[in-house]
């Protein structure tokens, strides 16, 4: 972002290392926070959890590192299955519940 003739921000679109260290330690931070405040109700989000990680992960690396669309109707498939990730995960959370500060779990 430019502020009349000065650089703000930390300048990752120069480097593309820089951007996939940055989004890795967030995006590891989220998972490692998410872990730390909930805990599985049932078996499915013991094994869909992980899954869901995964699934995002190889989504955004065929976003970063993968070609271009080979044509519109992939690119609006594609954006489709991405739209349904949100669901996936809101389903997710509700086999999941939050943990009490005491180690209980409130069920929300």
């Amino acid at each position: 972002m430019f502020i009349g003739h000065y650089a703000v921000g930390l300048g990752l679109w120069n480097s593309v290392t820089g951007t996939f260290v940055t989004e890795g330690i967030l995006f590891s931070a989220g998972v490692w926070f998410y872990l730390s405040f909930t805990h599985a109700r049932d078996r499915m989000a013991l094994c869909g959890f992980p899954a869901f990680v995964l699934v995002v992960l190889l989504m955004y690396l065929g976003a970063a590192l993968g070609q271009p669309p080979p044509s519109v109707e992939a690119l609006a498939w594609v954006s489709i299955g991405g739209c349904l990730v949100p669901l996936w995960a809101a389903w997710l959370d509700r086999h999941r519940a939050v943990r009490c500060a005491g180690g209980g779990a409130w069920a929300i």
